[in-house]
C-alpha cells in the first residue's frame, strides 16, 4: 500500500473512532469515557490493536484514563511551560507553543477525538475546543501576543489573526502528522515555535 492509500486509510480508522465517540458523547461525560471505551464501541480493542489501527498514536498508559483526565492535563503542561519560561513575550510564546505541541504529538489520537467537534449535552460544553477558549488557554496566547506588540518585538498589525493562526496550525498538525514518517517530535515542535514567531512577525527572527 503506497502512502497515499495508507494516509486515506488512517483517516477512514479515525472516522470510525470520531463516530464511536459521538455515540457515547450523547450520553456520558469526559469523566465517563476512556479511549477504551471508544475503541471498544467502534469493535477496535485491546489497545494494542488501536494503536496498530491508528499508526501508532495510541498510549498504552492512557488507555482507561478518563478524557477529563486528559483535559486537565493539557492545561497543566501549558501552564507549566509558561510559568517556567522567561518574562519576555518571545520566550513566553515559545514556551506556549512548546507545550502545546508537545502535548499535541504526545496524546496525539486523545486530541484528535477531543477537538473532532464541539459536542453539546445538557448545556455542557464537552470538547477540548470549547474547554480551550473557557479555560483560558485561548486568552493566554492573546495576551502573550499582545505582550510582545506593547514590548516592540511582534509587529503584526493583526495580532487576534496571528492568535487564531497560530492555534489553527497547531491542531492542523494533529491531522498531518505521522510519527512513522521522516519528521520527528523534537524537530517539528520547533518548526512550529519558528511559525508561530513568524506569525507574529518576531523583529529577531532568523
Amino acid at each position: 500500500m503506497d502512502r497515499v492509500a495508507a494516509r486515506a486509510a488512517l483517516q477512514q480508522r479515525r472516522a470510525e473512532l470520531y463516530r464511536a465517540a459521538d455515540d457515547l458523547f450523547a450520553d456520558l461525560g469526559l469523566a465517563e469515557i476512556s479511549l477504551r471505551d471508544i475503541g471498544a464501541h467502534a469493535g477496535v480493542e485491546p489497545v494494542e490493536s488501536v494503536r496498530d489501527y491508528l499508526a501508532g498514536t495510541v498510549e498504552g498508559e492512557v488507555w482507561e484514563v478518563p478524557l477529563s483526565v486528559l483535559v486537565d492535563e493539557f492545561f497543566r503542561v501549558i501552564n507549566s511551560a509558561v510559568a517556567t519560561a522567561g518574562p519576555s513575550a518571545v520566550e513566553r510564546l515559545s514556551a506556549l507553543v512548546r507545550g502545546t505541541m508537545s502535548y499535541y504529538l504526545r496524546y496525539q489520537t486523545t486530541a484528535l477525538l477531543l477537538r473532532y467537534r464541539t459536542i453539546m449535552r445538557v448545556g455542557e460544553r464537552f470538547s477540548i475546543g470549547e474547554q480551550v477558549v473557557e479555560r483560558g488557554a485561548s486568552q493566554l496566547f492573546g495576551e502573550i501576543i499582545q505582550q510582545g506588540v506593547r514590548e516592540g518585538v511582534f509587529r503584526t498589525p493583526y495580532p487576534a489573526d496571528a492568535r487564531r493562526s497560530i492555534e489553527a496550525a497547531g491542531t492542523a498538525a494533529l491531522e498531518w502528522y505521522d510519527r512513522t514518517g521522516p519528521v520527528q517530535p523534537d524537530e517539528l515542535i520547533e518548526r512550529y515555535v519558528r511559525l508561530s514567531l513568524a506569525t507574529v512577525e518576531f523583529t529577531d527572527l532568523r
